[in-house]
């Protein structure tokens, strides 16, 4: 499956996907899709306001669970964490 909406750096782009791909569930109001005007084969699937207030209050509860989680770190050892857990990423990513 495809990823439709990344989150990275605090914005979502809008992507595309044909038709018959798109698992989205737009009922929720999380995310919106319209033809794409440059190929009508395809739709645009673009994250909402609801859908972006909904991902902060996720972020939130991340942020949460990870300082409870990395509660015995000290801000040093966790961004050491941080770079090494982004090293195994970008492995595995090829990058």
């Amino acid at each position: 499956m495809a990823v439709l909406i990344r989150w990275c750096s605090g914005s979502a782009a809008p992507v595309t996907v044909t038709a018959g791909a798109s698992p989205v569930n737009c009922n929720r109001g999380l995310a919106g899709r319209v033809p794409d005007p440059a190929d009508r084969r395809r739709n645009v699937i673009s994250i909402t306001p609801a859908g972006t207030a909904h991902l902060r209050r996720l972020e939130e509860l991340l942020a949460d669970v990870q300082d409870e989680l990395l509660t015995g770190l000290s801000p040093a050892e966790r961004q050491q964490l941080i770079r090494l857990l982004n090293r195994i990423l970008e492995h595995h990513d090829g990058t």
